[in-house]
């Protein structure tokens, strides 16, 4: 059993409090009457029959505070059990192939080219619907780390654990990479539907043909979209020791630090063989992905396979027929007008109820006319449905959200800042901090990162385990940060000593390369499915994480959190602590050293199948 407007649970206190308030009257009409003389006397000179004596009322009261005790629990639309649904999605199929060499560790990128790609791209998985979106990571290799899939969440977890330490060989191969996530498109059933790649690096090509992979991909029919993040001026490439703590800087076989640099040629001429954007940072540097982001909500989609998702059943009539009937029953016991004209308007605002029974796009058709268009990428149109909708049920939250989501579509910010600040309206905490999540990566997506900040507490405060609300927040403090520092926003942000230090120990001042991934779904807690933030995107979803989250999410990457120790004590393989010589269970702790174990063994077997795709050590191991 839950409550989807568990707000409306505080009126049921109305119910003993009417009662309260009846008997304290009760109380002070028998002073009154006391005091004016003999009680039998007045009843008779009043006309007061027999119903309308002290037992009617009583009774009268009673069924009136326990009838609007009801109306309050119909009101909080308890729901019970699930059902499932089959619904039809419409979609595209894209495939982000992200740059996971050693210079994308630099940090020239707050928080490093690395964490802020994964970052951005939470973002644009959140904005991508009901698409499929794949994952390639590659360095000199190119490997698929998630197939195709609608399950964002799962694809935001795979984007989280991706490191270069993942791959033994560094370098890297464009080409390997745009001929990889061909490949996973080649294997999409849906012709018709539009077919993208997203490809995300610093451009620093060291092995292979990009060009050549990109004009083949554009003539199977394939876009190829190339997103640089990095510098021009560069940027010297962090190391780390087992413990995450910075040791200098990367160095090359003759023992100068290598300066990572961002190749805005390679950038452009791979997207224009490709048919794609070429997406360049500008202003304080980082990822601009708003002009990919904008064309791929246009792209044609087709019908993809059907989703079935499990809905609550709503149970409020559970508690409304008998509210109904016992409010019959009270104005019966003794008839009274003003009771009666009461009891009717208590029930006709129930009557709302049922417009609120289910999903929105269910009792709206125009909602889910909206709703498809925006998965069509045809946003004007679902701007257009949620406003039909608007007149015909008024300003609900979910339509604010929904709008505010085809006005970013629209590449209408302004707007969609003004529905997401009518979303936060709402009684449901989650649809609260889902819209201030998305108003904060609006804001932050128009440089405004005081009101982003102020957005994302705000996102965390109604859903601590959101996606991407943390891992966004701490990014955007960081900008903010810079912007101070450069007022004129066209300064790229302040580098670090190009020369480390003799002893080569970077020390503390340097920033980690990067702390938790971001977003996704998301996730929740610290858990990095904060996709953005914890999760950002945050939630994430929340990192979603909430992202769920890293974003982000979203989620939902800290979906588990930890309640402590719920199993028995370690005892070992002691026969004296297991006397009956039975197997025993595995305690939390058991469990978790046993799924770490497993992990660096998944771990290394995929470093193993990696380096024999390509065996030996590539020249410039970055």
């Amino acid at each position: 059993m839950r409550f989807a407007e568990p707000w409306a649970l505080l009126l049921v206190v109305l119910a003993p409090l009417s009662f309260l308030v009846f008997l304290a009257l009760e109380r002070r009409k028998t002073r009154m009457l006391t005091a004016a003389g003999d009680l039998d006397l007045l009843a008779d000179l009043a006309h007061l029959g027999e119903d309308r004596g002290r037992t009617a009322r009583l009774a009268q009261a009673l069924l009136f505070s326990a009838g609007l005790g009801l109306v309050a629990i119909a009101l909080a639309r308890p729901q019970y059990g699930l059902r499932t649904e089959v619904r039809k999605g419409r979609g595209m199929d894209v495939v982000i192939a992200l740059d996971l060499s050693k210079s994308m560790l630099a940090q020239d990128v707050v928080p490093s080219r690395l964490e802020r790609a994964r970052i951005e791209i939470a973002d644009l998985i959140g904005r991508l619907g009901g698409d499929r979106v794949g994952l390639v990571g590659f360095t000199s290799v190119a490997v698929p780390l998630c197939p195709l899939t609608t399950d964002h969440s799962a694809l935001l977890i795979q984007l989280r654990g991706a490191t270069p330490e993942d791959f033994p060989r560094g370098g890297t191969a464009v080409g390997d990479a745009i001929d990889a996530a061909k490949e996973m498109l080649a294997s999409s059933p849906y012709a018709e539907s539009g077919k993208s790649i997203v490809l995300i690096t610093d451009g620093e090509e060291h092995e292979g043909d990009a060009e050549g992979a990109a004009r083949k991909a554009a003539e199977a029919g394939i876009e190829v979209h190339v997103i640089g993040v990095g510098s021009k001026t560069g940027e010297p490439i962090p190391t780390v020791d087992e413990q995450g703590r910075s040791k200098g800087y990367l160095k090359d076989k003759n023992g100068q630090t290598v300066i990572s640099r961002l190749d805005e040629a390679l950038i452009e001429r791979t997207a224009s063989a490709g048919g794609g954007i070429a997406a360049l940072p500008t202003g304080q540097g980082g990822i601009e992905l708003s002009k990919v982001a904008a064309h791929l909500t246009q792209q044609k989609r087709s019908e993809l396979q059907n989703r079935t998702i499990r809905v609550y059943e709503e149970r409020y009539r559970w508690a409304l027929i008998p509210a109904f009937l016992l409010l019959v029953l009270a104005t019966a016991v003794r008839p009274n007008r003003q009771l009666t004209r009461f009891a009717v308007m208590l029930l006709l605002c129930m009557l709302p109820l049922r417009s609120f029974a289910g999903p929105l796009d269910k009792v709206q058709p125009d909602v889910q006319a909206g709703n498809n268009a925006l998965q069509e990428g045809k946003a004007a149109d679902a701007i257009a449905a949620y406003d039909r909708a608007r007149a015909a049920v008024g300003d609900d939250p979910r339509l604010a959200f929904n709008k505010g989501l085809a006005e970013v579509a629209a590449g209408e910010l302004d707007q969609a800042i003004a529905e997401y600040q009518a979303a936060q309206k709402s009684t449901d905490p989650k649809v609260r901090a889902d819209a201030a999540f998305a108003l904060g990566n609006a804001q932050r997506a128009l440089k405004k990162y005081a009101e982003a900040v102020t957005a994302y507490k705000e996102a965390l405060i109604d859903d601590p385990s959101h996606g991407g609300a943390k891992r966004n927040l701490e990014l955007v403090r960081a900008m903010e940060r810079i912007q101070r520092l450069n007022p004129s926003q066209n300064q790229s942000p302040p580098k670090p000593d190009k020369k480390p230090p003799k002893d080569q120990d970077a020390g503390s001042g340097s920033d980690a390369h990067g702390g938790s991934d971001g977003n996704t779904p998301d996730a929740k807690g610290e858990d990095d499915q904060s996709g953005d933030d914890q999760k950002d995107g945050g939630g994430k979803q929340d990192e979603s994480k909430k992202d769920g989250g890293d974003s982000s999410d979203g989620g939902q990457g800290g979906q588990g959190q930890e309640n402590g120790d719920a199993g028995p004590k370690d005892t070992g393989s002691d026969p004296e602590s297991n006397p009956s010589g039975e197997e025993q269970p595995l305690d939390k702790k058991q469990l978790d050293q046993l799924l770490d174990a497993l992990g660096d063994k998944e771990k290394a077997a995929k470093r193993k199948k990696i380096q024999r795709m390509k065996p030996g050590k590539p020249e410039k191991d970055w």
